[in-house]
């Protein structure tokens, strides 16, 4: 024993940060919850050292102090509950479900049949399994996607020290595109879908009872197109509001937040769809996943500050010296797409919580060391015509988060657009890693409405196809930086 003591006591001292993460990589498979992982981990590493004065009592001291300034008396991080709690607005009420519903039965009148019939079994399944039927609403594939990806937007611009109003200008445009090609795909999925079912019908390799019922649908075109405005129009309203309030109005994104939740409380009394049981299910809902997310971001939080003080600095300062023989951008393309291609590709096998909350975190110092000001700083000049007076005064070591967002983007040319390229990039990148996890943990799926012959296939949700259209979006962002700067700049002026 006292052979491999100071074996042990080498390794202890020499590679502290490594034995953590080794720890937590072997923990995970566990199964445990990944916050009292954390907690733990952070707990004993802790303890093993300032017993072995490789951690001071002073920063071990220091814990509540920074827990509070840092994260709970954080005002950015005041966007997440209200978030949750407009998502989980959305889906009681149905809003997305409804619009989804309108679309499929106007583009193929046989589907409404066919739904009906699904929505009854699903109810009776229900009865069997509970003695209690509780109707939480179903989650659409945009909900499914919405919540994890504005998320992310509100920690990575707390990341690169930006305030989630200005995130949301960088990602409109971007983000925009995105959506409107996955809705594109889902349009044109529907069209060929509900297109082959009608020369089936024609054929007559349909039975007469659907022909007929599809017949009947057909004659109500004009009620199934009334029907689509009214289930589409409040999408639409909720939009042009959200966009008023930031761009127009220019209010904080919790107000924002706060004043789409009650505009789609009072859209569900003027649809009859108001309930307050329902409503309070909501509530709840989202103050558990607020409660989750804020232990998760605790424990991570003491996760990586146990990880720095056992000296994870120093070995996150020498991994930034990689390259150090090339020029200053080509060493900070490659380290840039280093970064990228480890995000999109963990994705198909971590979670996307652990790379927000544990390594995106171990990948600022990457981030600080990268220049691409000779780079961006001509197309932020070009782009950000209107500064004020702000910009000939502004400290340079100045927090952008202790800005307001439309003073933020009003600093020095060498020091905004870096950071809201870098912070887009990030983003698109952890939404792919988004995409390809829920893929293939079942959240996005594929499945069969009807049987036989009736069966009509819904649109396809291919992990292939989301993972090259959100490749597509991020080689776009790279190449062409004024996709980020275009709608900062026009805000500004």
């Amino acid at each position: 024993m006292t052979e491999w003591l100071p074996l042990l006591q080498s390794l202890w001292f020499n590679h502290a940060p490594v034995l953590l993460l080794l720890s937590f990589v072997l923990l995970y498979p566990v199964g445990y919850p990944v916050a009292f992982q954390l907690s733990a981990l952070a707990l004993a590493f802790g303890w093993v050292g300032v017993q072995t004065g490789l951690i001071s009592t002073d920063r071990m001291s220091d814990l509540p102090h920074l827990l509070f300034s840092d994260l709970l008396f954080d005002s950015s991080l005041l966007c997440l509950p209200l978030l949750l709690l407009l998502t989980e607005f959305m889906v009681a009420t149905g809003q997305m479900e409804r619009a989804s519903r309108a679309i499929k039965g106007y583009s193929d009148p046989a589907w409404l049949t066919i739904d009906q019939a699904s929505r009854a079994k699903r109810k009776s399944q229900i009865r069997i399994k509970s003695a209690v039927e509780v109707d939480v609403g179903r989650r659409s594939l945009f909900m499914t996607m919405f919540t994890p990806a504005s998320l992310l937007m509100i920690i990575v611009a707390r990341l690169f020290e930006l305030s989630p109003e200005a995130m949301t200008f960088v990602l409109l445009v971007p983000a925009s595109l995105m959506c409107g090609v996955y809705l594109v795909n889902w349009l044109f999925d529907l069209w060929v879908d509900a297109h082959l079912q009608r020369l089936r019908d024609r054929a007559g390799l349909a039975d007469s009872i659907a022909h007929k019922g599809a017949a009947v649908a057909a004659q109500g075109r004009m009620v199934r197109l009334a029907k689509l405005i009214f289930d589409v129009a409040p999408l639409f309203f909720l939009v042009a509001l959200a966009v008023l309030l930031l761009l127009h109005w220019k209010l904080t994104l919790p107000t924002t937040f706060s004043v789409l939740a009650c505009a789609i409380m009072l859209l569900s009394i003027l649809q009859g769809r108001f309930s307050p049981a329902s409503l309070a299910k909501a509530a709840c809902r989202s103050l558990a996943a607020t409660g989750n997310l804020a232990a998760m971001m605790l424990a991570a939080y003491c996760f990586h500050l146990v990880f720095l003080s056992l000296g994870g600095t120093d070995l996150l300062a020498d991994s930034t010296n990689l390259l150090a023989s090339l020029d200053p951008l080509t060493r900070a393309w490659w380290l840039l797409f280093l970064v990228l291609g480890c995000l999109v590709a963990l994705g198909l096998f971590v979670d996307w919580i652990l790379l927000t909350f544990i390594l995106l975190p171990m990948l600022r110092p990457f981030f600080a060391s990268l220049d691409f000001s000779s780079l961006l700083s001509p197309l932020w000049s070009e782009f950000a015509i209107a500064r004020g007076d702000m910009a000939a005064n502004s400290d340079p070591d100045l927090s952008l988060s202790a800005l307001h967002p439309f003073q933020m983007l009003s600093l020095l040319d060498q020091y905004a657009p870096t950071r809201l390229w870098m912070a887009a990039l990030v983003w698109l990148a952890l939404l792919t890693s988004v995409v390809t996890y829920t893929r293939q943990s079942g959240e996005l799926t594929t499945g069969q409405r009807g049987s036989g012959e009736l069966g009509h296939k819904q649109p396809q949700i291919g992990l292939a196809l989301f993972f090259i259209l959100q490749l597509i979006g991020l080689t776009l962002v790279l190449i062409m930086p004024q996709a980020v700067f275009w709608l900062p700049a026009h805000v500004i002026g």
